[in-house]
């Protein structure tokens, strides 16, 4: 008994010892720095109509180096993920909270296009995510106050 408490002692010991380990290399990151940090959603346009978002504030991206996203959607917070390729993006599945928002809520509209991203490229500042099934374009800003451009 006293050999395995001895043993037992040893074993804790080595896990928390300083020795240096080896180091693994940094990953690339998954997101460019240009994309990274809050992103407000000003609206998305169509070919057919545009929709501005009633409040920038409501409805944004907090974009993380390895691709993890914070989303806030009105009333509600979530989590999802952002893939990258060249200039192609999916996010994925959005887990939210979910509280009751008020009638003015554009929830919906802002999460069916998040869910239908294709395409992604930064234009003088704004961030262009263009919508699988000529569904349109969001435009993200960096600042609350920004408003949906129009042609």
């Amino acid at each position: 008994m006293r050999t395995l408490s001895l043993v037992l002692a040893l074993l804790g010991l080595s896990a928390c010892s300083s020795a240096p380990t080896e180091s693994t290399p940094a990953a690339d990151t998954a997101v460019p720095a240009a994309l990274q940090g809050l992103w407000y959603w000003t609206g998305t346009q169509s070919t057919r109509a545009s929709v501005m978002a009633a409040d920038p504030a409501r409805y944004t991206l907090q974009i993380a180096a390895d691709g993890s996203v914070q989303v806030r959607a009105d009333c509600n917070n979530g989590r999802s993920s952002a893939e990258l390729t060249a200039d192609a993006i999916r996010f994925g599945p959005v887990g939210l909270t979910k509280m009751g928002c008020a009638a003015d809520t554009q929830d919906r509209q802002f999460l069916d296009d998040l869910a239908a991203a294709e395409r992604q490229r930064l234009d003088q500042g704004r961030w262009l995510i263009e919508l699988g099934g000529s569904r349109g374009t969001m435009q993200f800003a960096r600042e609350p106050s920004a408003r949906l451009r129009t042609p």
